[in-house]
């Protein structure tokens, strides 16, 4: 962590602070703003924001925007911070006010797209992003393909549409030898796939990948006709304790958590 034992904590004032491009909040700011400049001014700042040195004796956030925007608000004229002993990288400061954000208020998505993104264009690798931010590996490399979604797509996705399932729509819309995506597909099985559970998104992408030629409507009542068998699973503890978690990553239910591991396994081994 770039916050070390040489950096030094005091008041600084806020004309000489600048929020810069490194935060990687750039939604919903203001939310709630009021109820922590009620906080602080009751409670106090509980914990100093941290902000690195830039040219002309100036300061800019790293962590903290909110708290540093609520002390604007409350028309303080000084903050408490911790300086660190060097400026950093801006994508370096991303990923410290990403980490900082994730455990103190839940973040947008598009919040997490943006900031994985630049992640990405710095490292190139999705498993140093997600050993840097803590993040799953499959999260972060849904945020990062966000930027290959067709526009239609990312509209939804800015509207409330989860992530996945945008994936999963252009996936099935994508044809296979061309890798053209049939836009207005792509729209239907999106709009298809949101009432959907896990397992019923997976049976549509695939009637579709099998069977591109037919109109998308008629894809969606093939994959609604697809045959489901009941198989009944006995495992120990710590097999049930690790699938547990695994859904709770996921954001599945515990049936769709074990199609999908079922599913990976068969296709790794050639079954499927």
């Amino acid at each position: 962590m770039i916050i070390t034992g040489n950096s030094e904590v005091k008041e600084i004032p806020l004309e000489k602070i600048d929020i810069g491009l490194s935060q990687v909040r750039t939604s919903d700011v203001n939310e709630g703003l009021q109820e922590l400049a009620d906080s602080i001014e009751k409670i106090g700042l509980l914990e100093p924001i941290v902000v690195a040195p830039q040219a002309e004796g100036r300061y800019e956030v790293v962590t903290g925007q909110r708290r540093f925007l609520a002390h604007q608000h409350l028309k303080r004229e000084t903050i408490r911070a911790t300086i660190l002993p060097e400026p950093v990288d801006p994508e370096i400061a991303k990923a410290i006010s990403l980490t900082e954000n994730m455990v103190r208020q839940n973040l947008s998505t598009q919040d997490y797209i943006d900031a994985c993104t630049d992640l990405y264009r710095k490292y190139g690798s999705i498993k140093r992003i997600s050993d840097t931010l803590g993040l799953p590996y499959y999260k972060v490399s849904q945020y990062v393909k966000y930027e290959q979604l067709i526009e239609p797509l990312k509209q939804k996705v800015e509207r409330g549409l989860k992530l996945d399932v945008a994936l999963r729509a252009q996936k099935a819309a994508t044809d296979s030898i061309s890798k053209e995506v049939n836009k207005e597909a792509a729209v239907i099985y999106a709009e298809e796939m949101q009432k959907m559970s896990g397992l019923q998104q997976r049976q549509l992408e695939k009637v579709a990948i099998q069977e591109p030629h037919i109109p998308p409507k008629e894809i969606i009542q093939r994959s609604k006709r697809q045959q489901q068998i009941n198989l009944r699973v006995v495992v120990g503890q710590n097999l049930y304790n690790a699938l547990n978690q695994f859904t709770q990553d996921e954001e599945i239910d515990q049936n769709n958590a074990v199609i999908t591991l079922l599913e990976a396994a068969l296709s790794e081994r050639g079954y499927l």
